[in-house]
C-alpha cells in the first residue's frame, strides 16, 4: 500500500486506527516510562502526531478511529474544518472518533464502556457517497477472555437501549464496523465463533477482514518486538478486504505509540 506520491483521495469509505498510547501521549503526568529522558518523550509523542499527519496526507482516509488520546487537542489541531468529531471518556481514556463531513452525515451517536477505562463509542451514520445507513463503533476493550460476554454483550446492551428510546433509529441499518484494540486477536476467534448483535430482529455477523501481512500490532514502542495482533477492523457487509499496517510505510516512525497504525478500505 506504499504510495510516495500525491494524496489518494478514496471515493469509498476508508477507515483508520490507532492507539496512540496514553503514557506518551501525556507523558508528563505518566509514571510508565520515567527512565527516559523528557525531551525524547517529547520526541516519541511527535513520531506520534507525525504518523497520523502522513495518513492524512497519503491516504486521506473517511474515518479516523483513536484510543488513548490524552492531550486529543494536539491531535485535533493536525485535521482542517472538514472534518467533524465525536469524543468519549471512561475513567482517565479519552476516545476520538474524527470523520469526513462531506462524505458522512453523523445521525446520532451514543457512549458507553467496557469497563471503567474502557470506552467504546456507537456512531450511527449516513454514508452520502453510496446512500446507506451504517454503524460505526470505536472500541478499546479490556482484557477478558470471554468475548461474548466482555465485548459483544455490552455493545449489545447500548444498541437494545438506543431501539427502546427512539423505535425509528435503528431502521434500514445497511452494516456495523467495528474498529479498534480489541484486547486479542479477534480474527482468529472469529473463524470459530459466530459472532452478532442484533438489530430490530435481524442477526448482522462479523466477518474479518485479513491483516495483509499476518502481522502482529502491538505492543512495544521501539517497533521491533511486536507479538499480539489486537488491531483489526470488523464488519457485518463481508468483502475480502485487508487491513494494511501502515509500519511498512517507510515515513512511518518509531519511537512513537506501542501500537501499529491501521487502514482499511471497507468497500
Amino acid at each position: 500500500m506504499n504510495n510516495k506520491n500525491n494524496k489518494n483521495t478514496f471515493n469509498n469509505l476508508s477507515i483508520c486506527s490507532y492507539n496512540l498510547l496514553w503514557q506518551i501521549m501525556d507523558y508528563q503526568n505518566s509514571n510508565r516510562f520515567h527512565n527516559i529522558n523528557k525531551k525524547l518523550l517529547s520526541d516519541y509523542k511527535n513520531n506520534i502526531l507525525f504518523n497520523i499527519q502522513k495518513v492524512i496526507d497519503y491516504y486521506n482516509p473517511t474515518i479516523y478511529c483513536f484510543q488513548e488520546a490524552s492531550n486529543y487537542k494536539h491531535v485535533l489541531t493536525l485535521f482542517n474544518h472538514n472534518y467533524s468529531f465525536k469524543i468519549n471518556k471512561s475513567d482517565k481514556e479519552y476516545m476520538i472518533t474524527i470523520w469526513q463531513h462531506n462524505k458522512l452525515n453523523l445521525i446520532n451517536s451514543f457512549k458507553g464502556e467496557f469497563e471503567k477505562g474502557r470506552p467504546f463509542n456507537i456512531l450511527i451514520f449516513f454514508n452520502k457517497m453510496d446512500n446507506y445507513k451504517f454503524i460505526l463503533i470505536n472500541i478499546h476493550t479490556g482484557h477478558e477472555k470471554d468475548t461474548q460476554n466482555s465485548v459483544i454483550n455490552p455493545i449489545q446492551k447500548v444498541l437494545d437501549k438506543i431501539r427502546l428510546d427512539d423505535t425509528n433509529l435503528l431502521i434500514d441499518i445497511h452494516r456495523v464496523i467495528i474498529t479498534g484494540d480489541f484486547n486479542r486477536d479477534i480474527n482468529d476467534e472469529i473463524r470459530n465463533n459466530n459472532y452478532y448483535v442484533l438489530i430490530n430482529k435481524k442477526k448482522y455477523y462479523f466477518n474479518y477482514l485479513k491483516n495483509k501481512n499476518n502481522s502482529n500490532t502491538c505492543c512495544d514502542i521501539y517497533g521491533k518486538k511486536f507479538n499480539k495482533n489486537c488491531d483489526t477492523i470488523i464488519d457485518t457487509f463481508y468483502k475480502p478486504i485487508l487491513v494494511h499496517p501502515l509500519n511498512i510505510e517507510e515515513w512511518y516512525k518509531f519511537p512513537s505509540s506501542d501500537h501499529v497504525m491501521i487502514l482499511a478500505i471497507v468497500k
